[in-house]
């Protein structure tokens, strides 16, 4: 056995450990595989960190930026998989952990409603070949049957399981298969849990006598029950060891109960709450806060209506905000909450944004802001001109106006926002769907002060191959290692294939272009790490 199969056999071996896999980070670095290397410490450090502390931000751009470079590296060397399972078609970034494969899918397919356990055998062998043979450890079964979930968990390498994500085939079912996450011993060492679907006050009583001795992460099923069974849930002691925890939609009555109960738990540091029907008054705990919140998300049909009960709150470490559907009245109450001008990060996505809040938002106190996102909201170009001025917010390091929808600029105010922007710290920007044309894509080609960009996405901004060669040609791009620029009408990327432009270019995206495949080919042969589902 040579030193790297002893290497990735201890990595095997001691899947919870960093230490085997940070050895192997050193033996890449001596063996000229320096990426490699990086992309294993950073996801280390950013599993084993808490969103509080300082470098959080700094380390989420890490992992973007490695994770992009080693983008096709993870695509072609993933670890074929025994029958019974598949990798997801989702971002092959999330079938990765602490540098090697974490995350695959049981397929379990019932035929005519009428399913034997003799379905989950050939996942109950695969998961026995997995374990002994690679790092996997999340199992996703996003159509499964209580009693094949029953079987599957009773066999001896379901203790090795870390990350279990369940939903029923049946809608009817929920109840059940809750119940038989409760009654098996091998979800002991469960570190995360997702259930999909609905549970009645039985599925919720059945979770409350599961044996979690390490659940840290628990996206919950839809409540459908009493506020007495909610509260017998949060009393549960895996529950008040939660740090992270997603409520979906739940009823009228057990929101409420959730909320209060959730106030108090001493560990929380990330809450994503849906409201999805209109909250009474009542529905918020008031002035009790959230000591150890770091991270909120909150999304739904009436998000927004909660800005009142949120600006109240006491959140002293919160740093990271997620909104979607905030309206105007919602928008100043939050701006007036003590804990905003705190932030780190702020996810602002369809939030009826226009020029007016836009411009009020650059002018907020926001003196540690870093990461900003405003996808789909209705500003133009006075709310572009005030977020290209670099004296406003001038610690952003990234800026996502990603906008499928509502255009309210021309191409000439994308223009003179190309020109105008002013931000040397940025280093992550993203145009998507915005009218930039070949003359906005020139004027950003042509603007000095975005020489430390690492990743530009100008996916369907209508550039074409003029404004694709300005980018790709430009002095101030050099350090860019993603780039996407997919439905803008190219086909002669000639300029992509000579590797002095862009040294640095690891993931690019070319999809619904008109490139011939010998310009391909091409491409391939000089960048062959850099393209990304090109379309002929």
């Amino acid at each position: 056995m040579n030193d790297e199969s002893a290497l990735l056999a201890a990595i095997i071996a001691h899947p919870d450990e960093d230490t085997p896999r940070l050895a192997y980070a050193d033996w890449l670095d001596e063996h000229d595989q320096p990426e490699r290397a990086e992309m294993i410490r950073v996801q280390c450090t950013y599993t084993a960190i808490s969103p509080t502390q300082r470098e959080y931000p700094d380390l989420q751009e890490g992992l973007w930026r490695t994770n992009a470079r080693c983008w096709q590296w993870m695509k072609t060397s993933r670890p074929p998989l025994p029958p019974g399972f598949k990798y997801a078609s989702t971002h092959v970034f999330d079938q990765y952990q602490r540098g090697f494969v974490h995350s695959v899918l049981g397929v379990t397919q019932p035929t005519h409603g009428s399913p034997t356990a003799a379905e989950a055998e050939a996942i109950c062998r695969g998961w026995a070949e997995l374990v002994a043979t690679t790092t996997v450890r999340k199992l996703k079964l996003p159509t499964v049957l209580p009693t094949q979930l029953t079987q599957i968990l009773a066999i001896p390498e379901a203790h090795h399981l870390a990350d279990l994500l369940v939903s029923p085939q049946w809608g009817n079912e929920c109840d059940d298969l809750a119940r038989a996450i409760a009654d098996a011993e091998s979800v002991r060492r469960l570190k995360q849990l997702v259930i999909r679907g609905t549970v009645s006050s039985t599925g919720t009583q059945a979770l409350t006598r599961a044996t979690f001795e390490r659940l840290e992460y628990f996206d919950l099923p839809q409540l459908d029950c009493t506020r007495d069974s909610v509260a017998q849930l949060i009393d549960a002691r895996w529950f008040q060891s939660l740090m992270q925890i997603r409520i979906p939609d739940s009823t009228a009555e057990a929101l409420p109960a959730l909320l209060v109960g959730l106030a108090h738990l001493p560990r929380l540091e990330h809450l994503s709450l849906e409201v999805a029907h209109s909250p009474s008054p009542k529905t918020f705990p008031t002035g009790r806060g959230f000591r150890e919140l770091a991270q909120l998300f909150l999304w739904g049909e009436h998000a927004s209506r909660a800005a009142n009960w949120l600006a109240n709150e006491k959140m002293p470490k919160l740093i990271e905000f997620h909104i979607a559907g905030l309206k105007s009245r919602g928008f100043y109450a939050l701006r007036s909450a003590a804990w905003f001008k705190q932030l780190w990060m702020l996810y602002l996505h369809n939030c009826f944004l226009n020029d007016r809040l836009v411009t009020a938002l650059t002018k907020s106190d926001l003196p540690e802001l870093r990461i900003m996102r405003l996808g789909n909201n209705p500003f133009g170009r006075a709310g572009l001109l005030a977020l290209a001025d670099g004296s406003r917010l001038p610690n952003l390091t990234t800026l996502d106006l990603n906008c499928t929808y509502v255009q309210n600029a021309t191409s000439d105010d994308l223009v003179q926002f190309a020109t105008a922007l002013n931000r040397p710290q940025l280093r992550n920007l993203w145009l998507d769907h915005w009218p930039l044309g070949p003359a906005g894509a020139k004027a950003l080609a042509a603007n000095p002060s975005l020489s430390n960009l690492t990743a530009l996405s100008v996916n369907y901004c209508r550039i074409g191959n003029e404004g694709m060669n300005a980018l790709v040609r430009s002095p101030h791009l050099r350090n860019l290692y993603a780039l996407g620029v997919a439905g803008n009408d190219l086909n002669k990327p000639t300029a992509l294939a000579r590797p002095e432009f862009l040294p640095r270019l690891k993931l690019i995206w070319l999809q619904n272009n008109r490139i011939a495949s010998a310009s391909v080919a091409q491409l391939q042969a000089t960048r062959p790490w850099a393209v990304e589902d090109t379309d002929e």
